[in-house]
């Protein structure tokens, strides 16, 4: 369903298509994705999030914007920031695709995120982020990864996917 929700519009279900998520964005300051994504080695650009209905929302779609209200975007999904040791000097991915459209800060991860941890991690760094203002998105995602790489030393795949990119 399409929402308003104390000035956001939340897209769920059938309402979250590729036409609906490009028709919103250009007025978002912050965006949330919790969805499926895809990275595409072969062809980078192709590299996408999974969206309702039969078009994805790929890297190149993104890219092509210029969003100059453009803030924050927060991409809970699998290989959002992923590149390869082929095109290791390239950052073609979700999460670039998002700043070169103009969001100043972007989360991304780097691998398959776990489902279950995904949705705590994520209400940590909102929490942290919320009580201390959207230029800090870098320190929250470094001070909610640092907690859960103390509480699971042994498991960098839990806690080192999420990564933070732009100013």
């Amino acid at each position: 369903m399409a929402a308003r929700v104390a000035g956001a519009t939340v897209l769920t279900g059938r309402d979250a298509t590729r036409e609906a998520v490009l028709d919103a964005l250009p007025s978002a300051g912050w965006v949330h994705f919790a969805c499926h994504g895809y990275s595409d080695p072969a062809n980078p650009s192709d590299s996408h999030l999974v969206l309702h209905g039969q078009a994805p929302l790929r890297v190149v779609d993104v890219s092509r914007l210029r969003l100059s209200g453009a803030q924050f975007a927060y991409l809970s999904a699998c290989d959002t920031a992923r590149t390869t040791e082929t095109l290791s000097d390239e950052a073609i991915h979700p999460a670039a695709a998002f700043q070169i459209a103009g969001f100043a800060q972007v989360v991304g991860t780097l691998w398959r995120v776990d489902d279950a941890l995904a949705p705590s991690l994520t209400q940590q760094i909102y929490t942290d982020l919320l009580s201390s203002g959207a230029q800090t998105a870098a320190a929250a995602v470094h001070r909610t990864i640092r907690a859960l790489r103390d509480r699971y030393p042994n498991l960098p795949s839990l806690w080192a996917a999420h990564v933070h990119s732009g100013a």
